[in-house]
């Protein structure tokens, strides 16, 4: 299969083709599939489609909203794609231990998912610092540890609103804001390169979609000297 060797408009509308014609077919799990599976979470819906692109002052308005600026491709991305509808379906364990339907967000639309992309910003600070509390995680370039949950809570907010950016695009993967424009699954401090740019992240994340592997997509870039992230990535 002829697979677009750039990241630009021929790839991702190659990559539109490809994905909505397996989510034309895809048979949903129920809710009874997850129960009698006994483990929660979430799937592609029958006829999911990317949503069409976004404009420039869209964009432009989406970066101010959030305070973030997209890297290149990110931004060709919703110029092109932007997000997909409708939202995922799945199961999840409620308190009482009865399995009940959820929805989530797929790939993350910035005109519509504003409380789901704000916890996913605030969601790196949050899980750091679990295991900062419950691992007792604090390395030497961090400084002296703060004797206080507070203080600790308030010095690793400082430290990750010093470091570069981390763009949410589904789920728990963010896009590096700086070179390289690597994509991070972030989950607590445990904290991998999920894809070396944007394009590989898509090919793997929608291999099963689009047929096409995404194996020996080459080494992945020199993360250890990217601030902050670089000493976490595992």
């Amino acid at each position: 299969m002829y697979v677009p060797d750039a990241f630009d408009v021929e790839f991702l509308e190659w990559l539109r083709e490809a994905t909505e014609r397996t989510w034309r077919t895809v048979k949903e799990r129920t809710l009874e599939d997850y129960r009698r599976a006994g483990v929660g979470g979430v799937g592609w819906r029958t006829g999911t489609r990317w949503s069409g692109g976004l404009t420039d002052s869209e964009i432009d308005a989406i970066e101010a909203r959030y305070d973030l600026k997209f890297p290149a491709d990110h931004r060709l991305l919703l110029q092109t794609l932007h997000c997909t509808t409708p939202r995922m379906a799945g199961a999840a364990f409620t308190d009482g231990r009865i399995m009940e339907p959820i929805e989530r967000p797929g790939f993350y639309d910035w005109l519509h998912d504003e409380d789901a992309i704000r916890a996913a910003l605030s969601e790196p600070l949050e899980g750091i610092l679990f295991d900062v509390e419950n691992e007792v995680l604090w390395p030497p370039s961090w400084g002296p540890r703060p004797p206080t949950a507070a203080a600790r809570r308030a010095r690793l907010a400082e430290l990750i609103a010093a470091a570069p950016r981390l763009i949410p695009i589904i789920g728990h993967r963010y896009l590096v804001s700086v070179e390289p424009h690597v994509v991070l699954s972030v989950h607590q401090a445990d904290i991998i390169v999920y894809g070396r740019s944007l394009r590989d992240f898509l090919l793997m994340e929608l291999e099963w979609l689009t047929g096409v592997s995404a194996a020996n997509l080459g080494e992945e870039p020199d993360t250890s000297r990217l601030p902050f992230w670089g000493e976490l990535i595992g």
